[in-house]
């Protein structure tokens, strides 16, 4: 698992490890205590809210957690790459240079931003970033 994290990190892919699902989140909390990539696993224990981040047992869903992620807004409608995106996003990154971190199109990209703002009810990269941010998405 650790050589997994360790090769995810620098790209900041968070799919590889979120699909696997809300069971990873112990091992991932005791790889962070360990100082194995500590940012990029935070970002992935984000995904899952707050509570994911700060304690030992594996986390409720996203949906149900107390923690910083609102319970009415479904992480669910996002998919993976879109959180992908939105990380980057979040960076100030522009859509050349995501694409170019995500090896995907300039098209696909501003696909997947234009998704990411109408699901977040949003309509920029400054506003979905902080929308993020609030919601704990990142």
């Amino acid at each position: 698992m650790q050589e997994a994290v360790e090769r995810a990190a620098p790209g900041g892919a968070l799919r590889l490890l979120v699909d696997c699902g809300p069971g990873l989140i112990g091992l991932l909390q005791k790889l962070h205590s360990s100082g194995v990539a500590p940012d990029y696993i935070q970002r992935v224990l984000a995904v899952y809210g707050s509570s994911a981040a700060t304690t030992r047992a594996p986390a409720p869903s996203p949906k149900t957690t107390g923690g910083a992620v609102r319970p009415d807004f479904p992480v669910e409608a996002l998919t993976n790459r879109e959180i992908d995106v939105l990380l980057l996003l979040a960076e100030r990154l522009t859509d050349k240079e995501i694409a170019e971190r995500l090896v995907l199109s300039l098209g696909t990209v501003r696909k997947h931003t234009m998704h990411i703002y109408s699901k977040l009810g949003v309509d920029n990269r400054r506003a979905a970033a902080a929308e993020a941010r609030r919601l704990g998405l990142v």
